[in-house]
């Protein structure tokens, strides 16, 4: 392999003195194409959205109503179990395809703190996964502090706004990923961050107002209460970003 390499090198080097151009080296700029899944999960989300445009067109706007209004989330409720819904459950399955596929992305935008040791599909699907686990097991340990605290009302409260909030930032979500996937630009990457800050922001706003109205703890104990809840796995996941943990 050696022997070959040197007669190559001394091929290329007799070409470039004689002029024959053979031994310039010649580059080729190709760009890499979005998988062919990161479409289908996209045009999932969009398909998505047009059911619940036309088929669930009422209580589509009631809960863009009930996030743009705080005081119509009980008449939200009344309406049924916007969680078990067969609108809910689109809804929020759209978000979590979204969520997911943001996270994906952030190996793009952050190429100095690589985050990901894998790729593709399975990398997804892995994600998505873990997301959907992680939405699984809070909404599990608001509905038992719930039962312990004798607060159920409150509780169902508050992961229905979670749950009501992750669904309007899916629809925040897909048109950014559009944007990222076939014209990927980290100016548009740190505007849906921003966003998404700021929706948070406004959730922890309104969780700490629902269990205030609903409950006898005071907004100090309310606030430590949903830091642990909220506030604890962003810092985690921001961690991860910044450090040298892999996925």
């Amino acid at each position: 392999m050696q022997d070959t390499a040197t007669r190559l090198f001394k091929q290329s080097s007799s070409d470039l003195i004689t002029g024959s151009g053979a031994g310039y080296p010649s580059v080729q700029f190709t760009e890499e194409l979005p998988g062919a899944w990161i479409f289908i999960f996209l045009l999932a989300g969009l398909i998505g959205i047009a059911i619940l445009r036309y088929q669930f067109n009422r209580r589509f706007r009631q809960s863009l109503q009930a996030f743009f209004q705080f005081y119509t989330l009980n008449q939200f409720t009344r309406e049924g179990n916007f969680i078990t819904e067969q609108i809910g459950l689109l809804f929020y399955a759209i978000y979590l395809i979204g969520l997911s596929m943001f996270t994906y992305q952030a190996s793009i935008f952050l190429p100095e703190h690589p985050v990901f040791s894998s790729a593709g599909l399975p990398l997804y699907l892995k994600i998505l996964s873990g997301y959907t686990l992680f939405f699984l097991a809070k909404t599990g340990f608001h509905s038992l502090t719930g039962v312990i605290f004798e607060t159920r009302e409150a509780s169902y409260l508050v992961v229905l706004d979670d749950f009501l909030f992750g669904c309007i930032n899916g629809l925040i979500l897909l048109p950014f990923l559009f944007l990222t996937t076939y014209s990927p630009s980290a100016i548009i990457f740190y505007s849906a961050i921003t966003l998404l800050v700021l929706t948070f922001i406004y959730r922890l706003a309104r969780a700490t107002m629902i269990g205030y109205n609903q409950t006898q703890f005071s907004l100090f104990y309310l606030f430590l209460y949903l830091c642990s809840l909220e506030i604890v796995p962003v810092i985690i996941i921001t961690k991860i970003f910044a450090g040298n943990t892999h996925i």
